[in-house]
């Protein structure tokens, strides 16, 4: 299979609704609907035994559950850079030192969303000055 070309069907708050014209290995060709989205970064965080996690509330399909500090990547921002921030700003703690885990993309059949995962072994509980406690 190959992507021929795609076009955009809507577009709002960096997500992008698009279709592609895909060529099948036989020879016919069919569109195939997906999400352009940006590039995510985030952290498992462990300290003392423990996984520090999220509860959240996701309203689109009214669900609870764990997750990671997780988000998008800024513009002239390392990966690395975009993980700390992110579990600074959602949890109040500071990452300490990060190492890749894992690169994954969590919708890969209709959505090219990479979300790049580091491990963090000695945060800093220690509130930073922008989240007192």
């Amino acid at each position: 299979m190959r992507r021929r070309s795609e076009r955009l069907l809507y577009a709002a708050n960096g997500v992008d609704l698009r279709v592609a014209d895909v060529e099948l290995t036989g020879g016919g060709r069919v569109e195939q609907p997906f999400i352009r989205t940006p590039r995510a970064a985030g952290a498992v965080v462990f300290h003392g035994g423990r996984v520090l996690l999220l509860w959240r509330h996701r309203p689109i399909t009214d669900t609870w559950g764990w997750e990671i500090p997780l988000g998008e990547i800024g513009p002239d921002e390392e990966p690395e850079e975009a993980a700390a921030r992110h579990v600074e700003e959602q949890t109040g703690w500071r990452a300490g030192p990060l190492l890749p885990l894992i690169r994954i993309r969590p919708a890969g059949d209709v959505a090219d969303c990479e979300h790049l995962v580091f491990a963090a072994h000695h945060p800093d509980p220690t509130p930073s000055p922008a989240h007192p406690t």
